[in-house]
């Protein structure tokens, strides 16, 4: 695809330039938001970041335009093509501007010089291995908080999912994004505990209940520092039951008080306050004060 107009091509040659792939991923992403005048407090637009870098965006049925997939592809770049592509049926709003942008980190990121890129569910998860999609999965979640400008909101907010549904709702950005990164920008003590649903029953025992174990535990680093960073388990069957009803709000939180006792024998008593967006089960935990023994 070649640019309309001589002043596209000049964006397009300065922003590919050998010094500017020497910037750190905060300094890009400041750079690209400061360029395409999103330093403000709306959310973060895509298609003005494609215009900006002369990608041109395409909803396409990627499982049909690459059969034989091992998973689903959600999301794809073609680097000659300058394409970035989204699964037609990736239809959620917020999950469709992370997966544009994913892609575009593979396009401007130092090292990812693969022609295509064709990207899973797994690639774009908190769970990716290969390195070069963690790397864009870090810097499409840098452009859609916008840096530190999430990282001071969040530290000003109490840690509650109404907060989370707050900060949601400011960025566009789906609610698992959002609670990940307050926590992980938090200098408080505090860490995310996120649950999914576990088929009950099966062939071994039908009659079993659906069950909701930990998919992964993240904390600030205050809290790993000081209490623990591992935390495995299911969400209490009583509040599942509670958190389920139909059109319970995400910010309606089921509040419990747990004492977790680690491998170094040590004793710390959380208060975790459980919400659920329709898909996961979410725990936000924080450290209640240390008792007298």
């Amino acid at each position: 695809m070649k640019p309309q107009n001589g002043k596209a091509e000049s964006r397009c040659l300065m922003v590919l330039r050998a010094d500017f792939l020497e910037l750190e991923m905060p300094e890009l992403v400041a750079y690209l938001l400061r360029e395409t005048e999103q330093t403000g407090e709306s959310p973060t637009n895509p298609q003005t970041l494609l215009d900006y870098l002369n990608l041109r965006f395409v909803r396409v049925d990627l499982e049909a335009l690459f059969p034989g997939q091992k998973k689903q592809p959600r999301g794809v770049l073609s680097y000659a093509d300058r394409i970035v592509g989204v699964d037609q049926s990736l239809d959620y709003p917020p999950r469709a501007r992370f997966t544009i942008m994913h892609e575009m980190g593979h396009y401007v990121l130092p090292r990812h010089q693969d022609d295509l890129y064709l990207c899973n569910k797994g690639d774009l998860s908190p769970e990716a291995k290969i390195t070069a999609e963690s790397e864009a999965n870090a810097f499409a979640a840098e452009l859609l908080f916008k840096g530190d400008q999430f990282t001071r909101q969040a530290n000003d907010y109490t840690i509650t999912p109404e907060s989370i549904k707050v900060l949601k709702q400011q960025y566009d950005a789906s609610f698992e994004a959002t609670a990940r990164r307050f926590v992980e920008r938090n200098a408080r003590a505090c860490g995310l505990l996120v649950f999914n649903r576990v088929s009950g029953g099966e062939m071994i025992d039908p009659s079993r209940p659906t069950r909701w174990a930990t998919r992964y535990f993240i904390t600030s680093v205050e809290f790993c520092t000081r209490y623990f960073c591992q935390f495995t388990g299911e969400a209490p069957a009583d509040v599942i039951e509670e958190l389920t009803v139909p059109g319970r709000d995400f910010a309606d939180d089921v509040v419990r008080e747990l004492a977790v006792t680690t491998l170094a024998n040590k004793t710390h008593h959380l208060r975790i306050s459980f919400s659920f967006n329709q898909h996961n089960v979410f725990g936000l935990v924080q450290p209640l004060p240390e008792r007298n023994k």
